[in-house]
This record gives C-alpha cells, structure tokens and sequence, in this order.
C-alpha cells in the first residue's frame, strides 16, 4: 500500500516500498478466512475484524480461486465431489438421499474452511504526511545464556520542533528464533546511553509504546483515531527492551533489532497507552491438562486508576511453552459484560493479538480478568516439575498486554501476586514491598547471627545449640523475620526464591531458622 508523504528533515517519505503489510491470519467463526487485499480502488469491509481494504483489480483468474477458496487445487476438489454426488444421487435409495446431502454439505463446508484464501489487512494511514525512523539496538554479540534481557535508551532521531503521533509500528527482526519479546517505552527526559543488560533504572521508563513477541506477522496498527504521543513536550528518549532466547545456547550469533515507527504531525483524537495486565505468582504442578491460573486489574485498581471509561483496541495475550488457551474479559458488578479475547487452543508460536473494530469500553470500578490455561501432561509441554513463574522461557507467564484510549498517565501496568493487586507505584503487596524488605533484611539478618551465633558449634555441643536457640534475644530476632509481612504465605515463597536468594547471609540465616524451629517446640 502506497503512502503519500514529502521527504523532509523530520523522517522518511513513505512509499510503496515500506507499505505496512500483515501477513498473519485472523481468524473468523468459519475458520481463517484469507485475501490479498491493497488500499488501491478499495471498499471497506466492515464488521468485528478492523476495517480493511479490498481490490477490485482482479484478474477472471483470481476470481476464480478468490470462489473457489483461493486455490486450484479446491476448485478441483469441489467440482470432482460435484461431479461424484451428482452421478451416484439418481441412483441411491430414495430413503438415503437426505443422509448423503448431508453428508456432502459437511465436506463441502470442511473443504471451504481448508481452502480459505489469504487476507492481509494493511494500516489503514491516511495522513498526507506520514514518514517513518527506525529504531535498533546497537549490533551487538549475543550471549550464550539462555536468557537475557537487554536494554538500550536512544534519543528520537528526528528533529523534535513540536509534537508527533506515532500511527503504526514494523516489527524489524534479525532473527526470529532469538527474539522471544520486544518492547519499546517512551520517556520524557533526554539520557541515553549504551545496550546493557536491563536494570532497576530502566523502570523509570515505564510508558509501553508497542510490544512484540515471538510469533506476531507484520506491523502493529494504532486505530484510526489514536496514536502515541512523542515530541517536544513529551516523549523524547526511547528505550528498547529485548528479550533473548538462544535456546541452544549457540556462540557467534548477533542481533540489532527494533522497530520502525510511523508517525505524522496530523493529530488524532486521542492519545494511546497499554497496560500490562496478569498474575505475577504462578504454581503450575505437573501432569496437568487445563489447569487455570488467573489474574486481573481488579475494580479496586480500576476505580482508583479510571477517572473516565477507557476503550481497548488491541489485546495481545502472553503465556510460554506450557499455555494452551487463554480469556480476556471485563467484568462489571460480578457479571461478565465483554470477552475481549478468548483462544482456546494457544500456541506460542503464534500468540493471538486481535484489534477491534469496535473499541470495548471499561468503567471505573470495572474488573479486567485474565485467565491462562496450562498443559504440562501431553506431549511437548510435558513437565515432570512444577513450573513457577519466570522471566525466561522456561518459566511460564501470563499477561495481556491491552492497548486502549485515552491516555491515562502511569497506567501502564495493572497486575496481581496472587490476591493481592499490583496497580500502584510503591508495588506494595498489601502491608509487603519486596524490594523494601529485601534492603531491611540485612540488618535482621546480622542480629539473628550475633543473638544465634553458637549454632556454629558442633553436634557434641547440641544441648548448647538448643538453649542459645531457645533463648528470648534470639527468638525475638527470629521473630522479627518470621513475622514480617513479606514472609508470610505465598509471599514468603516470593521473597525467599527472588530477593533473600541474592543477599550473601540468607542461607547462614535460613539455616538458624530451621532449627530453632526443630528444637524450640
């Protein structure tokens, strides 16, 4: 699809050449139905998919396969099955033409779903001025890790005289076995620096511009009357996050992926954001065939959050290896009033990410649900372990990343450890703040070794052991660990397996702790 734009120091003039072309396949109630389509001539096809544009310049050959299921191949299959009712139904019994016309509407309707032709929606961009830049990591070596997250803050390479809306972005991927996610923030400040290995500074850029995984085709459009926001007044330094995935763990291998961002100076309407929303505390045991795990931007969040309804565009679901299935719904009052996505059989290969044609609307006080469905019994998602969650691949997650209008500032991730919500900037899991802890338990740590410290004795010293255990000073500091709040039901298994396993004395700490417990009872 052709774009009109004039060359100028702000950008690229898009042409034909970097037409916005999708070439994943979006799936219908009949199955996946599929045309080439192009924004030559067009009409608009309307209904629950986005608006798309159609071409008229066929040739009769194109016609042809376009009725027939958009093959040879199923033009012959259904004239040969034609031809073959047609003679045997003159002679069959009477009493079983019925069954056989049946039958035959049956494979008829299995070959037209077989034999759908392709469908590529395009980005429906009609300013005049669209231009595009493109933004990539440094080249850089990959490491043989299995997994790492790499960040790199770069500067908008453009001119940055007023502000711009970006419309669309094209995924620009060196190699689709290594990338496992993409993600692009915007910030407000001008820093920026080189690729590193992403850090706790990185999460102070925080406003998700698009997201990409492994498995999405073609480029990712904002709706016609949305767009991010980036400029003189507000975005000016772009972070890129990339995960890699070197599954083998394969020496040699480079990468400088990123996006190209297509942008305009012709506002639209509205701003655009995307929130994460999901569960953080995963348990997945194995043997299992559809064991759910669910996690929401709940109506406490939303009606602190919402000053006004929001309307979802796009919904990206997030789930690993073990996923098979996935529901984004929003529910008001207890009863669900929209299902946003629901994909009962996921591949994560090719993760569903519908755009709705009809915005979806969310109240304040409404509750966002996301529910992920496991498989660690059949085949290869078999796992003879329990899976928890986790940043690599081998870890499981599950998220939708849900783009919506307008703009909320910070409201960009909306999640859930276990009951508890996760939709405020302290991150605090009720009365716990992890990271908070983590600093803390230092000092605590110190002070259950200096009032413990004989437990370094030998066993012929056990007696000894249990009085210094047993004695008040070093229950007291054991208490003063044991009964904090991050060290309580399943935040406990958070804080040990994440925070307290990088801090050098938990284990000479944990070690005290379990045998006060043996001996003091």
């Amino acid at each position: 699809m052709a774009l009109a734009g004039s060359c100028g120091q702000n950008g690229k003039r898009v042409t034909s050449q970097d037409s916005l072309v999708l070439d994943s396949r979006w799936e219908e109630k009949a199955g996946k139905t599929q045309r080439n389509l192009t924004k030559d001539h067009g009409e608009r096809i309307k209904g629950s998919r986005p608006v798309l544009e159609y071409s008229h310049r066929k040739s009769s050959r194109s016609q042809k396969m376009e009725m027939s299921g958009g093959c040879p191949m199923c033009l012959k299959a259904r004239r040969g099955l034609k031809l073959l009712i047609d003679s045997r139904m003159a002679k069959i019994n009477p009493s079983w033409r019925w069954t056989l016309s049946v039958l035959t509407l049956t494979i008829q309707s299995l070959v037209s779903v077989m034999c759908q032709p392709i469908i590529k929606p395009t980005c429906d961009f009609i300013e005049s001025d669209v231009k595009y830049f493109d933004v990539r990591i440094t080249p850089t070596r990959v490491p043989t890790d299995r997994t790492t997250y790499v960040c790199q803050k770069q500067l908008v390479p453009i001119n940055l005289y007023e502000d711009f809306h970006a419309i669309g972005y094209l995924p620009l991927i060196n190699n689709t076995e290594l990338i496992h996610h993409m993600i692009m923030f915007g910030c407000p400040d001008r820093d920026h620096g080189s690729i590193h290995r992403c850090g706790n500074p990185d999460n102070q850029c925080r406003h998700m511009m698009v997201q990409w995984s492994r498995g999405l085709a073609g480029p990712i459009c904002n709706p016609p009357d949305a767009g991010n926001r980036f400029g003189l007044s507000s975005v000016k330094t772009l972070l890129l996050q990339i995960h890699w995935n070197n599954q083998d763990g394969a020496d040699g291998l480079q990468d400088s992926s990123g996006f190209r961002v297509f942008y305009t100076s012709q506002f639209r309407r509205y701003d655009m954001g995307i929130v994460q929303i999901g569960q953080n505390d995963l348990e997945i045991p194995p043997y299992q065939t559809r064991f759910p795990q669910t996690g929401s931007c709940s109506s406490d969040c939303t009606r602190t959050w919402l000053p006004h309804p929001i309307y979802l565009t796009r919904a990206h679901l997030h789930i690993h290896y073990t996923g098979t299935g996935g529901l984004v719904e929003v529910v008001r009052n207890g009863s669900v009033v929209s299902t946003v996505l629901n994909k009962q059989h996921y591949d994560y290969d090719k993760p569903p990410a519908p755009t709705f044609a009809q915005p979806i609307q969310v109240l304040p006080g409404d509750e966002i649900r996301v529910t992920c469905l496991y498989n660690t019994r059949d085949g290869r998602r078999m796992r003879n372990h329990t899976v928890i969650f986790g940043d690599g691949s081998d870890g499981e997650m599950c998220y939708a990343f849900v783009s919506y209008f307008p703009l909320i500032n910070d409201f960009d991730q909306c999640i859930q450890f276990d009951e508890f919500d996760i939709c405020t900037r302290t991150g605090s899991l009720g009365e716990c703040i992890l990271p908070g802890f983590a600093h803390v338990f230092v000092g605590m740590g110190d002070e259950i070794i200096k009032q413990c410290s004989s437990t370094m004795a030998g066993s012929s010293k056990i007696q000894n052991n249990q009085c210094t255990l047993c004695s008040v000073p070093c229950q007291m500091a054991i208490a003063e660990v044991t009964g904090h709040p991050c060290m309580q039901g399943r935040l406990k298994k958070e804080a040990e397996r994440n925070y307290l396993a990088n801090v050098s004395i938990w284990p000479r700490v944990r070690e005290i702790i379990n045998d006060a417990k043996r001996l003091c009872q």
